[in-house]
């Protein structure tokens, strides 16, 4: 499963939170802005075509980063560049399917499915192939792309909704650390909308269509829409 670093800020304690902003934001943050500055933090930027983990891990202690994942529930084994990108990880496709930075390479994705995990294939239009010209075929290319990669007990449905918000949400969720804004990249319109068909939950029918027309059985299209996040729940919480 793909990990927030999100999830850190709910479980770390006052010297956790000081790490968790200066690995957030490279820089030591004052008392009066630290949490306010953490709830704000929407990812980390582009640094010149670097990935999060490249960005990240200057200037961070291995032992810090330890400490991080040991908050997110996450194996602290492997090399820095590699538990910094674990920290980092979050709902995406593979990087070989769409060059995008946002997107993860096979390494990650197989520590991902090495650990039982699972991959939600996103269905936000600049990490397909046609961008904001998708379709819910294009989406449908991105899952069948991951189930070749990892496999289909590892692969699910990550679709990163963003229906009826505003301009001013995107140019928040578009700003460097959600903090310092941004101009938004080349052909990003200011009504965004997620691929043709399936604009919006209610439409999410489409994908299980074009699954079942690309061949999909019904035990594999039942893994893909859900079962299997309800498997990997249940071995985190119990049934």
């Amino acid at each position: 499963m793909a990990f927030h670093i999100g999830e850190a800020k709910y479980k770390a304690g006052g010297p956790e939170l000081k790490l968790l902003y200066r690995l957030c934001f490279g820089k030591v943050g004052k008392q009066n802005v630290v949490k306010k500055h953490l709830r704000l933090f929407t990812g980390f930027a582009d640094d010149k075509g670097k990935t999060k983990a490249e960005s990240v891990a200057n200037g961070v202690k291995l032992s810090e980063v330890k400490v991080m994942l040991g908050l997110c529930d996450q194996d602290t084994g492997g090399k820095k560049d590699e538990m910094v990108e674990r920290l980092a990880d979050d709902h995406a496709n593979a990087r070989a399917f769409v060059d995008h930075v946002r997107n993860k390479p096979d390494d990650a994705l197989d520590l991902i499915a090495g650990k039982g995990g699972v991959i939600g294939a996103n269905a936000f239009p600049p990490f397909l192939r046609k961008g904001f010209e998708s379709t819910v075929r294009d989406y449908v290319d991105a899952i069948d792309d991951l189930v070749e990669r990892v496999g289909i007990d590892h692969v699910g449905i990550g679709t990163d909704f963003t229906q009826d918000q505003p301009a001013a949400f995107f140019d928040w969720l578009l700003s460097q650390h959600g903090t310092k804004p941004l101009e938004r990249p080349m052909g990003f319109p200011d009504t965004v909308v997620h691929p043709e068909e399936m604009e919006t939950p209610d439409r999410l029918s489409s994908v299980a269509r074009e699954l079942s027309d690309r061949g999909y059985g019904e035990a594999d299209l039942r893994k893909v829409l859900g079962g299997n996040w309800l498997r990997l729940f249940r071995q985190i919480w119990g049934a």
